[in-house]
């Protein structure tokens, strides 16, 4: 339905949401070209503020594109990736969609489980494989040689599903069916394997499930121990190759929202929301978009795993560092810093049109700089 031409028009600022001087529809035509905001000084064009700017049709929030979700998805996914680009297609007056928001934010919380699970998968591939090439394991778990075949195919499937776990899926079930007489996987044996995951995802240490007395004449994988060194069956042990990369992983999603970060501290400047104000949503949208480089972040450091454990498999040791290894070892912390400049300038500059976008930019990170540098400081005696 449009508006009655003799009704005044409801104008806002794109950038802070000030309310400007209203004018009637039909006087659009003969209205300046231009009109300032009197709060933050943004020059508009009247007759665009007065329309409904259509959105790119490859951006997750149009809502008159004939692509799928998941498409625009990708698009934007792939597009933000070069900030430049991304933020040149977007205008401040393009409508927030919190749906497309939530939308992609669940699509890249399942690209970081994928990458996740790649990490942890490859890495039970390697404790089956690659282990005997380096020497034996000290944690006393079975000799990746002669692992029975039903507890690795835990081990994977627990990987892939659930990669978040720090002890192996086939130990896990090792110890649910010490629950069970016959030593089988039931539904108490599945319930207590549930259980088992959960707890000692939290503790990050062994803990132990309860046991009963085997029946005389049970056989199978779940039968014993996986080794005479390994304690009793019903103890879960989380495996420390495991639990050091999930570490890192951790660390790595850190390193790579540090955009999320600098995209939130523009709430801190002065400059933002004292003599430039600017509107929540916009700032919404650069960090939900921001998010795009996490999953990148990770898939090299996968990629770092997966050449290690291939060099290993081929007689090489992992103490020592490739050329290929060196080159995405420093992709992360490049690509990171990078991509982070060039988000945050992209975004103050062509997106919220702010003066003097680059010290903008610079500020941000210096500050985040120093926090940093404060963080390892005061943490580095307690190590």
């Amino acid at each position: 339905m449009h508006a009655d031409a003799s009704q005044p028009l409801k104008l806002e600022c794109p950038r802070c949401g000030h309310a400007i001087a209203p004018a009637p529809a039909k006087e659009l035509a003969s209205a300046p070209a231009a009109v300032t905001c009197p709060e933050c000084g943004l020059r508009s064009d009247l007759r665009l503020l007065a329309e409904h700017a259509a959105l790119p049709r490859w951006f997750m929030e149009s809502r008159t594109s004939d692509r799928g979700a998941s498409r625009r998805f990708i698009s934007t996914f792939v597009r933000a990736l070069w900030p430049l680009g991304f933020w040149r297609a977007l205008r401040m007056d393009h409508r927030f969609s919190p749906r497309a928001i939530a939308g992609f934010l669940v699509g890249i919380l399942l690209a970081i489980h994928l990458c996740i699970a790649a990490a942890t998968t490859s890495a039970v591939l390697a404790e089956a494989r690659v282990v005997p090439v380096l020497g034996p394991r000290s944690t006393g778990f079975l000799p990746p040689s002669s692992r029975p075949a039903e507890l690795l195919v835990v081990d994977l499937a627990l990987a892939a599903v659930f990669p978040y776990c720090p002890a192996r899926g086939g130990d896990v079930m090792l110890a649910a069916a010490q629950g069970s007489p016959d030593r089988t996987i039931d539904a108490g044996t599945l319930s207590r394997f549930t259980a088992g995951v959960a707890r000692v995802t939290v503790v990050r240490l062994p803990i132990g499930l309860p046991e009963v007395p085997m029946r005389a004449g049970a056989s199978g994988a779940y039968t014993g121990p996986a080794s005479a060194a390994s304690g009793p069956a019903n103890i879960i042990y989380p495996s420390e190759d495991l639990l050091e990369i999930l570490r890192g992983l951790a660390i790595t999603t850190a390193i790579a929202a540090s955009p999320i970060a600098l995209v939130l501290l523009l709430l801190l400047l002065p400059a933002s929301f004292r003599r430039l104000r600017i509107r929540r949503t916009h700032l919404m949208r650069a960090a939900a978009y921001a998010l795009a480089w996490i999953p990148v972040a990770l898939a090299l450091v996968t990629m770092q795993l997966v050449v290690g454990y291939a060099e290993a498999a081929a007689g090489q040791s992992m103490a020592a560092t490739s050329p290929l290894r060196m080159a995405l070892v420093m992709m992360l912390p490049v690509g990171t810093l990078a991509f982070s400049i060039l988000w945050m300038f992209a975004f103050t500059k062509r997106y919220l049109q702010l003066p003097r976008a680059g010290l903008v930019t610079a500020l941000l990170h210096v500050m985040v700089g120093l926090g940093i540098t404060v963080f390892v400081i005061v943490t580095l005696p307690l190590q």
